[in-house]
């Protein structure tokens, strides 16, 4: 039971990163902190870009990490349920 578990946690992590991380999040004050870097690259608005960026990751691991939640939570509950003993037929009319 566990190995399984394991293997299809697994198997859903790297999905979840996988498309977590193909989403192109475009945050409005990412693009605005670029342009202005681009405009004027000072060592304020390269600070203010990387802040932004920092901000966009953050967004983009907690996509991820909802996706695998998602995805596993399912998962470990069908393998566990599917792993208990079952009743035998005879027990189940006393």
């Amino acid at each position: 039971m566990k190995t399984r578990l394991a293997v299809y946690l697994g198997i859903e992590l790297v999905l979840a990163v996988a498309i977590g991380g193909g989403v192109c999040l475009l945050r409005r004050d990412e693009v605005n902190a670029r342009r202005a870097w681009q405009g004027n690259p000072t060592a304020e608005a390269k600070a203010e870009l990387e802040r932004q960026r920092a901000i966009t990751q953050g967004q983009q691991f907690k996509l991820m990490a909802a996706l695998f939640g998602l995805m596993a939570l399912p998962t470990a509950l069908l393998i566990v349920r599917a792993s208990q003993p079952r009743e035998p037929e005879a027990a189940k009319t006393l």
